[in-house]
């Protein structure tokens, strides 16, 4: 059965001035996937990653997400896509400090223009929490912290999970309960695109590639 391929980038560059961020790279990524995306820091995976969030756009090249081709649409429209098809995990947790676990998510719901308070407590549920809805983001620990993100990123149902290093402020334990949620997305069909320096994370992938100097190895 051939795989659906949901992101395929052709000889894409991104420049900064005379810096080549991003040299010719040339991706596919399937439905269903979890890739790996590893490289020393400045080897151009914060700029890959804010290229296929749609944050940004390459020098040159080709983009295209679930067959749309992102030279031949206007912005709002890549907002709109960016709002149905991609859901984003950061490093650091960007919640909301004086709303709890479950405000910060339906805040998220918000800016999607469909506000559902059982919806979003049934993310915290898929992410363990439903018993931490009350709780504001001081009450949590890192852990806890980073699942209401992973709910929060879930709410609009996405095809694509972009995560950039989403355990790099967690201990061991934490780490652990993170990445069996992130696996648990994966058996559910999520494709998943990780950006993480920690080869024992980025093992449970499917594949795995290297950036080194804006260059895919």
């Amino acid at each position: 059965m051939k795989m659906k391929e949901l992101i395929k980038i052709t000889n894409l560059s991104k420049n900064f001035g005379k810096v080549k961020a991003l040299n010719n790279i040339n991706l596919n990524v399937y439905q269903g996937e979890w890739l790996a995306i590893m490289g020393p820091s400045g080897s151009g995976k914060s700029t890959l990653l804010n290229i296929l969030s749609l944050m940004d756009t390459p020098s040159s090249g080709q983009y295209i997400l679930d067959g749309q081709n992102l030279e031949q649409i206007q912005e709002e429209q890549k907002i709109q896509l960016r709002r149905e098809k991609i859901g984003l995990i950061f490093q650091q947790f960007h919640l909301i400090p004086y709303l709890n676990a479950l405000e910060n998510v339906m805040l998220s719901q918000y800016y999607h223009s469909c506000v559902d308070e059982e919806d979003a407590k049934m993310m915290l549920e898929k992410v363990g929490l439903s018993h931490r809805l009350d709780h504001l983001p001081n009450q949590l620990s890192g852990g806890e912290q980073q699942r209401v993100c992973i709910a929060r990123s879930l709410i609009n149902n996405p095809e694509l999970l972009l995560a950039d290093e989403p355990t790099g402020n967690l201990d061991e334990a934490n780490e652990e309960i993170v990445l069996q949620t992130l696996k648990k997305l994966k058996n559910e069909g999520k494709t998943i695109i990780l950006i993480t320096h920690n080869p024992d994370l980025a093992k449970f992938a499917d594949r795995t590639i290297c950036l080194h100097h804006g260059v895919l190895k």
